[in-house]
């Protein structure tokens, strides 16, 4: 009987450590001061902080989907965001589910910054990467480079506070 009761306890122990795990960690960031964008035919709006500028999406990135970036001056950070349809019935625990098995993803969580839900990781590429479902048929990715750069990840941290849906 102690030993069905050990082995009861240690499950119930998993089950909630599994189950903390993939919570969403909330955050309420304040946004730096910036330009704010709308992408009204995306369905959000978003502060661009001062420090960054607009910049060329490259052919490449264009290929996959990237329909804006910006930079900092000297080029040595950028982010670039992508949209893609994904229907009313996409699965956005499903997804951060799948990522946690993904080769080069790293550290998969779940974030709410400012009331609004993001599924965050690195890449082996040393990329940040952000995804939410703006409008349950969108999914807005955000990629920025690089990960290791703690001011830059502040930076983009403001922009995903200011990230809203266009009511």
């Amino acid at each position: 009987m102690k030993k069905l009761l050990s082995m009861v306890l240690i499950l119930c122990m998993v089950s909630v450590a599994a189950l903390a795990e993939d919570a969403f960690q909330e955050l309420t960031i304040d946004t730096l001061e910036g330009a704010t964008m709308q992408f009204g035919d995306l369905g959000f709006s978003m502060v661009v902080p001062e420090v960054l500028a607009q910049a060329e999406v490259s052919q490449e990135d264009a290929a996959s989907g990237a329909f804006d970036c910006y930079a900092l001056a000297d080029g040595s950070a950028y982010f670039y965001m992508l949209a893609n349809e994904v229907g009313a019935d996409f699965d956005f625990q499903g997804y951060y589910t799948s990522l946690k098995t993904t080769e080069g993803v790293l550290e998969p969580s779940l974030l709410k910054v400012n009331g609004v839900a993001w599924i965050a990781y690195h890449t082996t590429q040393n990329q940040m990467v952000f995804v939410t479902d703006v409008n349950q048929t969108l999914a807005l990715t955000i990629m920025a480079s690089p990960a290791d750069d703690e001011g830059f990840t502040a930076v983009m941290m403001s922009v995903l506070g200011s990230v809203k849906p266009i009511e």
